[in-house]
Parts: C-alpha cells; sequence; structure tokens
C-alpha cells in the first residue's frame, strides 16, 4: 500500500495526474487494492487505500474504490500475469491522440524496445462499464484510452509500470515536437 501513495504523489508531482484524476491498483488473489474515489493522490496515505472483491466488483458493488475499479477488473481478467495497473492522463500522450497519431508508428527505439506495441482503445466514458469493456481481451502493457489517458500494468511492480510511463511521455513529447516542427517547415 505504502507504494501506491508513494507512486501516486510521485505522478501528481511529475504532472501526470491532478489532485483527484488517475488511479493505481494491485490484484492480490482474489481483491483489488485501489486508490479511493475522489481524494488527492498527492495526500493519501496507507489507510486510504480501497480493498475490492472482484466477486463483489463482478455484481457492481466498488465502495470507495476509484470509479475506474471495473476497468482495472477487466484488465486483470484479460491478463493473470498483471499484478498492477497504472492509470494516468500524461499530456502529450493524450496530445498525439487527439491528432490521430497512430501509435503503432513507433520512430524511436526506446519505445518499441520498453513499451511493445502500443493498443489504442475504442472510445468509453471513464468510469463507465463501456470503459470496462473496451480493454476486455486486450493484452498488450500499454493501452492508450482515447481522449482520456493510458492504462499500463506490470507484471512486477508500480515502479515498473510508472518507468513505462515515464518512457512513453517522454516519446510522446519528443514526437510531437517533431510533428510541430515538421508542420512549421511546410
Amino acid at each position: 500500500m505504502k507504494e501506491i501513495v508513494s507512486v501516486s504523489k510521485l505522478l501528481y508531482d511529475r504532472g501526470y495526474i491532478t489532485s483527484k484524476e488517475g488511479n493505481l491498483s494491485y490484484r492480490v488473489g482474489n481483491e483489488i487494492l485501489i486508490t479511493p474515489s475522489g481524494k488527492p493522490k498527492w495526500n493519501l496515505s496507507p489507510d486510504d487505500i480501497v480493498r475490492v472483491n472482484i466477486n463483489k466488483l463482478k455484481e457492481g458493488e466498488r465502495g470507495e474504490a476509484s470509479s475506474e475499479v471495473f476497468t482495472h477488473m477487466s484488465f486483470y481478467l484479460s491478463n493473470p500475469d498483471a499484478r498492477c495497473i497504472l492509470h494516468a492522463h500524461p499530456t502529450n500522450v493524450i496530445s498525439l491522440n487527439l491528432i490521430g497519431y497512430d501509435f503503432k508508428n513507433l520512430i524511436l527505439p526506446e519505445m518499441e524496445y520498453f513499451l511493445g506495441e502500443i493498443y489504442v482503445s475504442d472510445y468509453a466514458t471513464p468510469g463507465t462499464p463501456e470503459g470496462a469493456k473496451v480493454v476486455e481481451g486486450i493484452k498488450n502493457d500499454v493501452v492508450v484510452l482515447p481522449k482520456h489517458g493510458v492504462l499500463i500494468k506490470s507484471k512486477e511492480n508500480l515502479w515498473d509500470a510508472f518507468y513505462k510511463l515515464e518512457v512513453l511521455e517522454k516519446g510522446s513529447r519528443i514526437i510531437l515536437n517533431y510533428l510541430l516542427y515538421k508542420e512549421g517547415k511546410k
């Protein structure tokens, strides 16, 4: 739980989320430990982390858990090897998505090496049952959620997921700068 708190604060400090957006989780057996709904990520404590039983989630009960807990559950059920999930709203990734950039057209070797193929899901309103459905069956480590953000899974820990986010956001910033430069040369 301390790791969820530490990574949440770092996501906020780096500008990958604002106070109440984004969420992080760990799967432990038949439970998901996840950040709470509506609490500032820079001010969480281990006591704030919510435990939710997956069977209760399947019945629609989320308690105080993030509204995205159903999306986390769907991604976990599709990826039995996933240990944790990070959801953030990185500016450059979202900007590239909004201009229609094809994330399969990676031009940076670091992104290909560390992230693998980036999947862009269909659009769904965040925090809805449809939001959970758009990630069903997706096996990629990195999923861009159109107009919204990213989901990143890790088999290791949240620090690994955070590192993937850093690679994704830095690469996206470089690509966006390149595209702006190229457009300015016309």
